[in-house]
C-alpha cells in the first residue's frame, strides 16, 4: 500500500515533469490511483505545506504549476527559498563541527539523503559548499560507544555505569542517570543524577572511559529543577549561584566585553572613566577564574576578597614560572 506521502511526493513528481506543468485531476487519479478527495486533499498540501502555485484551467479542464516567479528550490515533499536552503547548509557545516563518532554518522546519513534528492532534481548545491567555515578550538574525543550509550539512557530513561576519571585523579566507577547532554564550549557533557551521592552532576563525555547501561529504571528530574541547578551558576559548573563577582575592565577589554555574555543574568555598566564594570553570579569560581585571567591585566576583580586573593596568586604562581623577583 501507497503511503500518503509517497502519493505526494508522486503528484509534486508529476507537476515538475509535466510538460509546462499542466496535470489534468483524471490523469493524477489513474496514476496515482487515488479518489476523488484523496487528490483534492494531495493537491491542498502542495498549495499550502509546500506553497507551490497551481491554479486550475477550466478550459484545460488541468491543473497547473507555476513555480517561474517564485525563488524557490524544490526536493520532493519538500520547497526552500535560496535563504532557506543557504541556512540549511550553514546548519550542515554547524553540525560537522559539533558531531563526534555515532551522532556524526547519523548527521553523515541524513546529509546524504538531501543531496541525493536534490541530484535526482538535477540542482546544483556546489555553490554552497565551503561557504560556512566554525573551527571548533579545544574539542576533546568521546568514545562512540560512550555518546551512543548515553544517549539511548536518556531515551529509554535508563540508568548507566560510567568508568569516570577526573582530572588529575584514578579511575572511579558510579551509577548514574543521565538526563540531557550539553555541548559547551567545543565539548560534551552529560548533566546527570548520580545515585551515589544522590545530586545532580555535570560529567564530562571525554573523561568517560567505559559505559554499561543498566535495565534498571532511571530518575527523570523535571525541567524547571534542572533549570534551577545548571543554569544560575556559572559555567559548566552545577549549583545554585550564591556569590557574586565584580569586575572591572579597561582599555579594549572594556570595548570587548561590553559586547558578550558571560552569563545570562550578568549586570553591566560603563563607567565615566571609560571603565566597565560587570556583576557575574557564581558558586564554582573554577571556570571564572581562567575567564578573569584570559584578561589580565586589562581586568580588577573588586570583589569579593576571596576570588580577588585566588587571582593574586595565580598571578604570583606565573610570574615565579619565569623566574622574576616578586616584591609587594
Amino acid at each position: 500500500m501507497v503511503s500518503s506521502q509517497n502519493k505526494l511526493n508522486q503528484l509534486w513528481e508529476m507537476f515538475m515533469s509535466a510538460p509546462k506543468g499542466v496535470v489534468s485531476k483524471k490523469r493524477a487519479q489513474r496514476d496515482l490511483t487515488c479518489s476523488g478527495p484523496t487528490f483534492d486533499r494531495l493537491l491542498r498540501k502542495l498549495r499550502t505545506e509546500n506553497r507551490l502555485k497551481i491554479q486550475y484551467d477550466r478550459r484545460k479542464n488541468a491543473f497547473i504549476c507555476d513555480c517561474t516567479d517564485r525563488d524557490v528550490t524544490e526536493v520532493p515533499g519538500m520547497s526552500f527559498t535560496q535563504n532557506e536552503l543557504a541556512a540549511i547548509f550553514s546548519l550542515r557545516e554547524l553540525m560537522k563541527s559539533v558531531s563526534d563518532g555515532v551522532l556524526a554518522e547519523v548527521f553523515c546519513q541524513f546529509w546524504e539523503k538531501v543531496e541525493r534528492l536534490c541530484d535526482e532534481r538535477s540542482l546544483s548545491l556546489s555553490m554552497w559548499q565551503n561557504r560556512v567555515k566554525i573551527l571548533p578550538i579545544g574539542n576533546r574525543d568521546v568514545k562512540d560507544d560512550v555518546f551512543g550509550t548515553i544517549i539511548d539512557s536518556i531515551v529509554k530513561i535508563r540508568l548507566v555505569e560510567i568508568e569516570y576519571k577526573s582530572l588529575g585523579k584514578s579511575p572511579n566507577k558510579r551509577i548514574i542517570s543521565p538526563q540531557n547532554i550539553v555541548r559547551y564550549r567545543d565539548n560534551w557533557y552529560v548533566d546527570a543524577w548520580c545515585t551515589h551521592d544522590r545530586v545532580l552532576k555535570t560529567f564530562a563525555m571525554s573523561r568517560i572511559m567505559q559505559v554499561t547501561i543498566k535495565t534498571n529504571r532511571g530518575k527523570r528530574i523535571s525541567d524547571k529543577e534542572l533549570t534551577k541547578e545548571f543554569a544560575s551558576s556559572y559555567g559548566i559548573f552545577t549549583g545554585v549561584a550564591d556569590k557574586v563577582a565584580v569586575l572591572e575592565f579597561s582599555g579594549i577589554a572594556a570595548e570587548e566585553v561590553g559586547s558578550e555574555t558571560w552569563h545570562k543574568a550578568q549586570i553591566i555598566q560603563k563607567k565615566r572613566n571609560g571603565h566597565l564594570e560587570m556583576k557575574i553570579p557564581y558558586k564554582n569560581d573554577s571556570e571564572l577564574v581562567m575567564d578573569i585571567l584570559r584578561w589580565s591585566p586589562l581586568v580588577e576583580v573588586k570583589s569579593p576578597v576571596e576570588l580577588k586573593e585566588k587571582i593574586k596568586a595565580k598571578l604570583i604562581d606565573s610570574l615565579k614560572n619565569y623566574g622574576l623577583p616578586i616584591k609587594f
